[in-house]
């Protein structure tokens, strides 16, 4: 038992080793098997990758099967296919961007630009577009495979055709499977071309489109080419713009080089100018020293030539109308006739002098404007009562034709004067019968003053010059109507200076209408002033006027004629006398100072020009005594007198002023008359006046009220006084310092005070008397011929406590006295 026990025991043991040994061969079976199926696969893997990362990108996994490792491997070899695609791309990119650095020219750049892109896209054709300058359409650059009567450009807005969707997006887009029968037909060096697809490229800049880059195929385009496109295009876009702009560097560049080589050379002539300049200069400055000298010598011959001109033709004038007068039915009428001849040449050689010497004063620039507030009404009517004389001598009907109202200018009366003396005077010599109408009317910021005729007309083509110097129809007008052909040309000067104008209208045979248009608002003009002009003189008593003198009245008045030419004299004593006055004569001024000292005349005509002692120096003398100074004066003068000369005239209280030559008889009596029979002496105040006399509220009851009356106008001085008549007591003064003087030593009641005085004008004086303490409270009231509004608001703001404009209104003179007067008062 015990050895059945063993031997069991013993088939046991060889059985699990058996066993165990059958194992270990299956699992040793089993292993081979398996190494040889996953071997081989893993190998051919390993070596495709050391292959493949060697360079080698055209390896590929060789092993085909459908398990596991097949499928790995088939993945293994898609992925080795887009990594080798990836590279190719990557290096085309990279070979196709070390070319756009090549040329830096764009021209050279859009050729070679082209060939790379057709090369790497495998295109038939290619083409480069710019946008032009005025960014409206793109023009055909540089082109492979085009022929030159391909389209040459493509419209920038309209957003059509190949460019249409890359304008539309600013991207690069492909037109694909385009059929045989396309409108896209473009013209090669072989013929017509007929593209499959085609892509369009834009240039950018600052998300804005300025080239455009087409390529076309005959054959669809791989989906890698539209990679490789788009990977190179940040890179191909920069470098288009920056040859572009390489472009505008260099063409500025290019600029600036011409412009600093021109600079160089104006530089140099510039030097050379210089140095020309300066030696120029010190010429010009002798020259501008001779020109000065020049100028003044010029001025100073120009006025004494108006007198050493006018002198000698004033005494044929003067002498051949007092023969006149005085031979008139004592000799034969052929002889009396020569006297006609005489004068009247005369007459007209003055008038060409006059002509001539005006025009100089106006090309020399000393004609100033001399401003004061215009009627036209009233001044197209005095013109047309001075012509009609003449025109009824032709027996030419003159009218005036005024369209009130007319507004008030503010101009110069005397070039207005001028111009329409020298219009109408035209029409009515120009005129053999008919009519000569004047109108006068408002219209569009203007005052238009019409002068028409039914004369001889100007021929067309002659009105164009009819306003140069020295210009007339034809010889044969100056002979028959005499004339210098000046007059025109000064009227049309002095209107610009005006501000206005002329126009003409004529038809040869018919008649001429002549328009002065004078604007309505004051000519902003450098040489115009306020005038200083002598003012208008007081009005004569309607029972004397010109010519109707009372002779018992003028022989109460003794007129002092101070003149040097004998002739004046005579023609002055013998209308004057006839008149009436009793005349003294002085032939210098030192002799007419010592007639003054013997008797003292109502009033003196003064010659401005003498030898010796001149007019101004007796005006002085004469103002500087005390029993002369409010003498009457007329002066009388050949010369034209300068605004400087006015204004010291009237400074003297100089008011009346006739010009020697054609002395009228009526104006030089008018004159007469308005100086020794002033209206105001006689004005006697009106009942209305007692309203001032009525007054209870004037502070003295015992005592009349003191007023200062500083005025240098001997005439509006006595106005003055007549107005206040016995109510009042009066102090005068003839300028502001003689003014404050008074003031300090009366203290009144009440001033009176003008504004432009000589010595010191009223504003001065007003600041004097109202720095004096115990003069603070005396009311001071402005007089003054400024009657514009802007004027009073300056006074009233300036702290006078009154305004009263010349000529005196005397409702309003007399609300003045009651609003200082009817209140308590204390001074």
């Amino acid at each position: 038992y015990t050895q059945a026990q063993n031997n069991k025991n013993l088939l046991v043991k060889q059985m699990f080793f058996l066993v165990i040994l059958l194992f270990v061969s299956l699992l040793l079976g089993v292993f081979l098997i398996y190494r040889k199926a996953i071997r081989v696969p893993l190998k051919k893997l390993t070596y495709a990758t050391r292959q493949f990362s060697q360079g080698k990108y055209n390896v590929r996994v060789d092993y085909n099967s459908k398990n596991e490792l097949g499928v790995l491997a088939t993945a293994f070899n898609r992925m080795l296919s887009a990594i080798q695609m990836q590279m190719e791309r990557e290096e085309k990119a990279l070979r196709f961007n070390s070319t756009l650095f090549k040329r830096e020219n764009l021209g050279a750049f859009s050729q070679n630009l082209l060939s790379e892109l057709i090369e790497l896209t495998h295109s038939e054709i290619g083409a480069v577009y710019l946008l032009q300058q005025e960014k409206s359409e793109f023009v055909l650059f540089r082109s492979i495979g085009l022929s030159r009567k391909a389209r040459p450009r493509f419209s920038a807005k309209t957003k059509e055709g190949e460019f249409g969707q890359s304008l539309v997006s600013g991207k690069i887009a492909q037109i694909k499977n385009i059929p045989d029968d396309t409108a896209f037909l473009f013209n090669t060096t072989s013929g017509h071309f007929r593209p499959k697809e085609i892509i369009t490229i834009p240039i950018k800049e600052k998300n804005k489109v300025v080239a455009m880059i087409s390529l076309a195929s005959v054959h669809a385009y791989p989906a890698a080419t539209l990679l490789i496109i788009q990977d190179i295009y940040p890179s191909l876009n920069a470098r288009f713009n920056g040859v572009l702009l390489f472009k505008q560097i260099k063409e500025q560049a290019e600029q600036l080089e011409k412009q600093n080589t021109e600079l160089e050379i104006q530089g140099k002539e510039l030097s050379a100018q210089s140095i020309e300049l300066s030696r120029q200069n010190t010429e010009l400055k002798m020259q501008k020293n001779q020109l000065d000298e020049a100028n003044r010598l010029k001025s100073t011959f120009l006025s004494n030539m108006s007198h050493e001109l006018r002198t000698p033709l004033n005494s044929v004038i003067a002498l051949s109308s007092v023969l006149k007068r005085k031979l008139k039915d004592k000799i034969p009428e052929e002889e009396f006739s020569f006297i006609d001849v005489i004068e009247r040449n005369g007459k007209q050689l003055l008038e060409l002098i006059n002509d001539v010497l005006d025009l100089s004063r106006i090309e020399s620039g000393r004609v100033e404007i001399e401003t004061t507030e215009v009627h036209i009404g009233d001044l197209v009517k005095d013109m047309v009562t001075l012509i009609e004389p003449q025109a009824q001598e032709k027996r030419i009907r003159l009218t005036a034709k005024v369209k009130e109202p007319l507004p008030t200018l503010v101009s110069d009366s005397n070039k207005i004067r001028h111009i329409l003396q020298n219009l109408i005077g035209n029409a009515v010599k120009f005129t053999e019968k008919g009519t000569v109408t004047v109108s006068a009317f408002a219209q569009n910021d203007y005052v238009h003053i019409r002068v028409e005729d039914t004369g001889i007309g100007i021929p067309a083509d002659q009105v164009p010059y009819i306003f140069d110097e020295f210009r007339q129809v034809d010889s044969s007008t100056s002979r028959k109507y005499g004339g210098t052909g000046l007059g025109l040309s000064i009227a049309r000067r002095y209107a610009h200076m005006l501000g206005g104008t002329i126009e003409v209208e004529s038809t040869a045979g018919k008649g001429s209408v002549f328009t002065l248009l004078l604007p309505m608002k004051p000519a902003n003009r450098q040489t115009a002033k306020k005038a200083d002009v002598l003012t208008e003189a007081p009005r004569f008593l309607p029972s004397e006027q010109p010519g109707q003198i009372s002779g018992q009245r003028a022989e109460e008045k003794t007129i002092l004629i101070v003149e040097d030419s004998q002739p004046a004299i005579i023609q002055l004593k013998d209308i004057l006398s006839e008149a009436g006055f009793h005349i003294m004569e002085a032939h210098n001024g030192q002799e007419a100072l010592e007639q003054i000292a013997k008797k003292r005349p109502d009033a003196m005509v003064l010659d401005l020009m003498m030898p010796g002692m001149d007019g101004f120096q007796v005006l002085d003398a004469v103002r500087a005594n005390m029993d002369t100074a409010a003498l009457p004066v007329l002066v009388l003068t050949a010369k034209h007198l300068e605004g400087k000369d006015l204004k010291k005239l009237r400074n003297n209280h100089v008011y009346q002023l006739v010009q020697k030559g054609d002395i009228n008889r009526e104006e030089l009596l008018q004159r007469i008359n308005e100086m020794v029979f002033p209206v105001q002496q006689k004005q006697e105040v009106p009942p209305k006046q007692s309203a001032i006399l009525r007054n209870k509220s004037v502070k003295h009851t015992d005592d009349k009220p003191l007023i200062l009356i500083v005025e240098d106008n001997v005439d509006n001085l006595l106005t003055i006084k007549s107005l206040l008549g016995d109510a009042f007591r009066t102090v005068e003064a003839y300028d502001g310092q003689d003014g404050v003087i008074k003031a300090k030593t009366h203290r009144p009641d009440l001033i009176f005070m003008d504004i432009a005085m000589p010595v010191m004008n009223g504003f001065r004086a007003f600041d004097a008397i109202r720095k004096e303490k115990n003069l603070q409270h005396i009311p001071i009231v402005a007089v003054t011929a400024s009657a514009l509004t802007a004027d009073r608001e300056e006074i009233l703001h300036y702290g006078f406590d009154g305004y009263i404009s010349k000529p005196i209104d005397i409702q309003k003179f007399e609300a003045t006295i009651q609003q200082f007067f009817n209140k308590p008062h204390s001074s």
